[in-house]
């Protein structure tokens, strides 16, 4: 399937999964789903694929990539058994959702994004990464205000006590988070109507190769 857009269908689904998340309702709307959500995920993720494998050949692309409606609930205290969004998530083949530094694309009932990061707890990781930025501040810097960056924002949650202390003001916030994300998001959902944007969603990604080559040690001296 050429990839021609998301439908305003698409995001009244999501939605609709929030009112009505069972199997049996979802058994009577799956055509709804295979339209509107699934197959515009699958052909974008077939358009983002190259532009990804850019960033990092060791992604794993395909339709394992796109999340499936139905939920894990075997070890989670929420047992509601369909998600309310649905994304294209790039990870290297071994590495957990949990624990992995990836790049994706997510919908949900009234937004879109995209970003890159790891969105759990991975102290070894993290510390790679302070290595890194504290050998070539400069580097790191220089990256965090280039073009363009500015549209993401650092997410993740902080340590009470600052890990690091002596590096410039401007990589503090990131070097002393437990895990890190740089997010856009965006809650004009027609702009996801037009095949172009796929394109907006690509031109995003490489925003983020320079700054995630560095942080995953890929940009070295």
């Amino acid at each position: 399937m050429e990839f021609t857009g998301f439908f305003p269908e698409t995001y009244q689904f999501l939605l609709s999964v929030a009112f009505n998340n069972d199997k049996a309702w979802f058994r009577e709307h799956k055509e709804e789903f295979q339209t509107y959500v699934q197959a515009p995920l699958l052909a974008l993720e077939r358009l983002l694929a190259p532009v990804a494998l850019k960033l990092d050949p060791n992604f794993r692309t395909g339709r394992w990539a796109v999340s499936r409606i139905y939920r894990d609930t075997r070890f989670s205290k929420n047992k509601d058994p369909l998600r309310d969004h649905m994304w294209i998530g790039y990870r290297e083949p071994q590495e957990r959702n949990s624990e992995c530094f990836g790049l994706y694309f997510e919908i949900t009932p009234v937004s879109f994004g995209f970003g890159m990061g790891m969105y759990a707890p991975n102290a070894e990781r993290m510390e790679a990464v302070r290595g890194r930025a504290l050998a070539r501040p400069a580097r790191l810097e220089a990256l965090l205000k280039a073009p363009d960056m500015e549209r993401f924002t650092l997410e993740g949650e902080s340590y009470v006590r600052p890990r690091v202390k002596d590096a410039p003001e401007a990589l503090l916030p990131l070097l002393n988070k437990k895990y890190f994300s740089f997010d856009y998001e965006d809650g004009d959902t027609a702009r996801t109507f037009r095949p172009e944007f796929a394109n907006e969603v690509a031109e995003g990604f490489l925003t983020l190769m320079p700054l995630y080559r560095f942080l995953k040690g890929q940009d070295m001296p």
